[in-house]
């Protein structure tokens, strides 16, 4: 089991069954983790170590290996939908959506589109759809052993292990899916610059090897990706934190990086900036008129103001994002000190954000409040916020640059050409 043959995985099918679907969900698979294991021609898989029969035994057909897709994606913790009339399936794992439809060569993911080799196909009510594009955004390796025609499913990218004089290591996402061409540095303490710099890149299943001097070295991991338009970078960090420590490569260094986009990673230095967070941006909330000053937000006691910000497409790193939500009441006493004044709403999800805002009075009437992101923008209803790329702070020694910049969102109760002096 322990070899590889990607040239089959690249191949590989799986077979849904499309009968006894109704228009919602399917459901969830409880376990999520662990391996599957499955033969060709046979009933009988097995998962974390209890058996099952199959509907369908996986079978070669066109040298293309076919597998039960409800056993293999609820053996994955993902769920499914089917809807009749487009000949649509959705299958969802936490953040992550992947579209399929039978007939068309595409996928999304997220709101990203993939092209496929094989187009999905109904045939005799059972599904079929490419499994390697599948396992690899749930997060999930296959192995295949030729000699008895058997399959190995896991989650994950496959560990590292350590080899004398070398770094090697893993990157994923917060999910586990494997993430490619994430840049990885080693650098040695106290040389000329060019000397004592060694990087690398992660390949298409998350994973990096580099053969390093005998010597002591730091390392640091960070992904790039265009994003509306812009350039981000972000800072990965091992699950158990770094602390920037060198490691001797004699022996061997291994180090596995996740990509977080929220969150302060266990042992991440604390950002230049005023940000509490290394992943996730922040957001200021202000009461007052971008234009003018003199014009505030008026409060009354024990009122509440309550801001909800509704991603618009997938976030920075492709997944969907969710609604959020920040209130806080405001006392006489909290008014008096500072009436919604320089608040602080930390570690966001990157990504682009409609926002809208209201008053909740004591009395229970609720009122929409004006908002504006950023100084020069204008008041309105509604306020469209991307938190911009970060290009030239570093989060802390022997972290790379990157992340992105707080944005201030401006509120008030009265609009710019109504009387608020």
């Amino acid at each position: 089991m322990a070899r590889v043959w990607a040239g089959l995985a690249a191949a590989l099918l799986l077979v849904m069954p499309a009968t006894g679907y109704g228009a919602g969900a399917v459901g969830a698979g409880a376990a999520g983790t662990g391996e599957i294991r499955l033969q060709i021609g046979s009933h009988l898989a097995e998962q974390n170590g209890a058996a099952f029969t199959l509907d369908l035994p996986p079978q070669i057909v066109d040298g293309r290996t076919l597998v039960p897709l409800r056993f293999l994606a609820e053996a994955l913790g993902a769920s499914l939908q089917w809807e009749s009339q487009e000949q649509r399936i959705t299958v969802s794992a936490g953040p992550r959506t992947i579209v399929l439809w039978a007939g068309r060569r595409e996928a999304l993911v997220g709101s990203l589109v993939y092209k496929l080799d094989v187009a999905p196909l109904v045939v005799n009510g059972h599904t079929l759809v490419p499994l390697r594009f599948l396992t690899e955004h749930l997060g999930a390796r296959v192995e295949w052993n030729e000699a008895d025609q058997s399959l190995l499913i896991a989650r994950g990218v496959q560990p590292a292990a350590p080899r004398p004089g070398w770094l090697t290591g893993t990157a994923t996402d917060e999910r586990g899916a494997p993430l490619a061409g994430v840049t990885v540095t080693a650098t040695a303490p106290g040389a000329a610059p060019g000397q004592t710099t060694y990087t690398t890149e992660t390949d298409r299943q998350g994973q990096f090897a580099l053969a390093l001097p005998d010597g002591f070295y730091t390392v640091t991991a960070r992904v790039s990706v265009a994003y509306h338009g812009e350039q981000y970078r972000f800072a990965l960090h091992p699950p158990g934190g770094d602390d920037g420590s060198y490691h001797p490569s004699r022996p061997g260094i291994v180090r596995n990086y996740v990509w977080q986009l929220s969150g302060r990673s266990a042992g991440a230095a604390a950002p230049a900036t005023a940000a509490p967070s290394d992943s996730g941006g922040t957001l200021y909330l202000l009461g007052q008129d971008p234009q003018d000053a003199r014009r505030l937000l008026q409060l009354p006691a024990g009122a509440s103001v309550e801001v909800r910000l509704t991603p618009v497409g997938p976030l920075v790193d492709g997944s969907p994002g969710q609604l959020l939500t920040w209130r806080q009441q405001f006392s006489q006493q909290t008014l008096n000190a500072h009436p919604l004044r320089d608040r602080t709403w930390p570690d966001i999800p990157p990504g682009q954000y409609t926002a809208v805002a209201r008053l909740l009075a004591p009395d229970g009437t609720v009122r929409p409040l004006y908002v504006a992101a950023g100084a020069t923008a204008e008041l309105a209803a509604v306020a469209l916020l991307r938190f911009p790329p970060r290009q030239t702070v570093s989060p802390g020694p022997g972290v790379p640059a990157g992340g992105v910049e707080p944005v201030t969102l401006y509120l008030l109760d009265t609009a710019p050409n109504e009387a608020g002096e």
